[in-house]
C-alpha cells in the first residue's frame, strides 16, 4: 500500500519545508516519477492529495480491511 499525492500537491508539501528535509523539486519530481510506476504493480494506491491527516488515516483503515478480507494474489 502506498500514499501517492499528485506531483503538484508533492512539490507545495516539499516547498514547506525547511533544511534538511527540503528537497530540489528536480529530486522531489525524481522520487514521485519512480513511484508514480507502482500503479501498474497492483499495490493499493491512495492519492491523498485532497485529504487531511484523519482522511488519509481512514482511506488506510478502509484498503487495511479491504487486503484482510481479500487477500492480493501477489
Amino acid at each position: 500500500m502506498a500514499l501517492l499525492p499528485g506531483l503538484e500537491v508533492v512539490l507545495e508539501r516539499n516547498a514547506a519545508r525547511s533544511g534538511n528535509r527540503r528537497l530540489s523539486d528536480e529530486e522531489v519530481a525524481r522520487i514521485h516519477g519512480r513511484m508514480a510506476g507502482w500503479y501498474g504493480s497492483g499495490l493499493p494506491i491512495i492519492d491523498n492529495s485532497q485529504y487531511d491527516v484523519a482522511q488519509t488515516a481512514q482511506m488506510l483503515d478502509e484498503a487495511v480491511a479491504r487486503s484482510i478480507a481479500s487477500p492480493p494474489s501477489w
